[in-house]
């Protein structure tokens, strides 16, 4: 009986300290950016599975990994080179519709990236250049009608920018340098009307001038 118990003591002891195994994701504990077996200190080596599914390395997220939403539809598919976020990368509404599909280059965004409605319709759509938004950008209302139109510039707008109201009406128009707006902007409500908080001339530090001011 004592050697019986010594047995399992001694591996026991050797499944936790084993460098490679299968869990679930939520067995694991992340510190500094590594992830650990619980009262480990070796960086995990192995295969998690359940609703997110996929492979570490050393700690790190390696290869291609798969979620899925409590209805068993997949959730996402994503890929990972040493911890890093690399290649094609898409998202899923828990009806099955595309959410949205990005592309990563040395952990960082670039091209196009495209997200939509769960009823299929472009919620978003726009370019990443270095991990940075770049040039122009649009996004839709669930419907399809535009709701904003304008452009990046190193990850600030810049430029003109139009937005609209949910019932098609314009919101607003101006120019944005460095992010902030500037120049003439025009305002309306959802009726139509002119927006007179908000129309006005807005001064390089972004204060808005009123023409009743």
């Amino acid at each position: 009986m004592k050697l019986f118990k010594t047995l399992l003591t001694i591996i026991f002891i050797s499944l936790l300290s084993s460098p490679s195994w299968s869990m679930g994701i939520g067995e694991l504990m992340k510190r500094e950016g590594i992830y650990y077996q619980k009262f480990s200190d070796v960086p995990f080596t192995g295969e998690v599975t359940g609703r997110k599914q996929g492979s570490f390395k050393n700690g790190k997220k390696d290869g291609v990994w798969v979620g899925y939403h409590g209805n068993g539809q997949l959730w996402f598919k994503e890929n990972y080179e040493n911890g890093k976020r690399e290649g094609a990368w898409t998202r899923y509404w828990s009806n099955g519709q595309l959410e949205s599909k990005v592309k990563f280059e040395n952990g960082g965004l670039e091209g196009v990236w495209v997200n939509y409605w769960s009823n299929g319709q472009i919620w978003h759509k726009g370019n990443y250049k270095n991990d940075k938004r770049e040039g122009t950008w649009v996004s839709y209302q669930e419907d399809g009608q535009l709701s904003h139109k304008g452009n990046y510039k190193n990850d600030k707008r810049e430029g003109f920018w139009v937005s609209y109201h949910k019932n098609g009406q314009l919101m607003f128009k101006g120019n944005y340098e460095d992010d902030i707006r500037h120049g003439f902007w025009n305002s309306y409500l959802e009726d139509g009307t002119v927006n007179k908080e908000r129309t006005g001339f807005y001064k390089k530090n972004g204060i808005l001038t009123r023409s009743e001011d």
